[in-house]
């Protein structure tokens, strides 16, 4: 029997099939984790400088607002020192 009669031998040109029934819908599912994935990660990257940037406003804010009720409190003060009652 010679080499060229095996039909167990591949040429260098073929394509070796793989034995997995499954290797289509395995190279699917990879593909949608792979979208998922990628999918949350830019979600991630737009939405950390807006949630930043909301957090910093809303300290501000409250920096503000303590701001004003110390000023508030503050002429409240002055003013019944200067009452005459």
């Amino acid at each position: 029997m010679t080499p060229a009669d095996s039909p167990q031998q591949l040429d260098v040109d073929e394509v070796g099939f793989s034995e997995d029934k499954n290797y289509a819908l395995n190279g699917k599912i990879m593909f949608l984790v792979l979208v998922v994935l990628f999918s949350l990660f830019m979600v991630l990257i737009f939405m950390i400088p807006y949630l930043k940037k909301r957090a910093r406003l809303s300290h501000e804010s409250e920096t503000s607002y303590g701001d004003s009720m110390a000023e508030s409190n503050r002429i409240a003060y002055t003013l019944k020192r200067k009452s005459p009652i």
